[in-house]
């Protein structure tokens, strides 16, 4: 190498470390697959504006909580909190970073009409009692006028998530809260779990993850599956209008979930008790609220936690949050979630 070369090699070394901010730090989190097409804006933008590095898996709500509590990871999303009595070393908070729907996500080939469904539709399907898309009751529920849809007699393949999943978690508390006498069984992370009979049927198929739900009702004829809202957008898949019980049915659209999430319970923990018998005539009742789980001991990765965090629900949740088909933090909520954030590092 010339020594004008290794001059101007040096000169660009120094340049561009330079610019770097001295104390960058890289962060890593893992959790909900329902948050993270969101987060993955938020980390990329953040990381443009700060050089902090943000590393986010999305291995689902229970792999998240599970590695946190392992200290394997620096921060967690979940869209639950955890289970009663789980032990956790030392102390952390909950933070809402974001909210949003549940859509109800559809694909019949040859049809491509809207659908809409009654919540005691909606829960037959997935409890396995209603397995054609002509069945009565969801001709029934698309009856207008007294025109009578033309639906096929075609089976219903539902897809659920294999994993250890808060947006199952929340679908199930859903189903159980408004049919209990269906959905008999209690809420769980994992939908076999939750499932109230004793097998799952023939006609269902799980995946692992959002995206991958997503994909196989995409991909399968007469599927029907639940999932954040953006996964279904972005599979052009239709989505079912759900009824609330104010008799109005509803798209998953991010006024309807900020509607129904507009009255919430805070808990003696910092996480939030929905009502998924919101009386709302404007409400999504199939919404939740995502949480990132941080450590309040003051140290250099926890302070680096607590500026993502208010870089989530500042910035990128006014610049991205609604466009990406999520809520964005408003009013008490986003009082409550910075004042949960100023506890991070302390």
């Amino acid at each position: 190498m010339t020594k004008f070369k290794l001059i101007a090699t040096t000169v660009a070394f120094f340049i561009l470390f330079s610019q770097l901010p001295a104390n960058a730090s890289n962060i890593n989190g893992s959790g909900s697959t329902f948050i993270s097409n969101f987060l993955n804006t938020c980390k990329a933008d953040y990381a443009k504006e700060s050089g902090n590095n943000i590393n986010y898996n999305p291995l689902g709500s229970g792999a998240g909580i599970s590695m946190f509590i392992k200290k394997t990871v620096d921060f967690a999303s979940t869209d639950v909190a955890m289970a009663p009595g789980t032990k956790v070393s030392d102390k952390f908070v909950y933070v809402p970073l974001v909210a949003g729907p549940i859509a109800i996500a559809y694909n019949i080939n040859g049809y491509n009409k809207p659908i809409r469904l009654k919540s005691v539709t909606l829960t037959k399907i997935f409890a396995g009692e209603i397995t054609k898309w002509n069945d009565p009751s969801i001709v029934s529920d698309n009856t207008i006028n007294s025109l009578k849809p033309k639906l096929p007699n075609k089976p219903i393949m539902v897809i659920y998530r294999s994993d250890s999943s808060g947006t199952t978690q929340v679908f199930t508390e859903y189903l159980w809260a408004t049919n209990a006498k269906i959905w008999n069984k209690l809420p769980n992370k994992s939908f076999t779990q939750s499932f109230p009979k004793p097998n799952v049927p023939f006609n269902f198929l799980s995946a692992p993850g959002t995206n991958l739900v997503a994909s196989t009702v995409a991909r399968t004829d007469g599927a029907i599956g639940y999932m954040e809202s953006s996964f279904a957008t972005a599979q052009n898949l239709r989505k079912a209008s759900i009824q609330n019980n104010a008799g109005k049915f509803v798209q998953p659209t991010v006024k309807g979930a900020s509607e129904f999430l507009s009255k919430f319970t805070l808990l003696d923990d910092g996480s939030i008790l929905s009502n998924y018998n919101n009386p709302n005539p404007k409400a999504y009742n199939i919404s939740t609220f995502s949480y990132g789980l941080a450590w309040t001991a003051n140290n250099e990765t926890n302070l680096a936690v607590k500026d993502f965090f208010k870089y989530v629900v500042g910035p990128c949740s006014k610049n991205n949050a609604v466009k990406l088909e999520y809520s964005p933090l408003t009013g008490d909520i986003l009082k409550f979630a910075n004042k949960q954030i100023s506890k991070i590092g302390n």
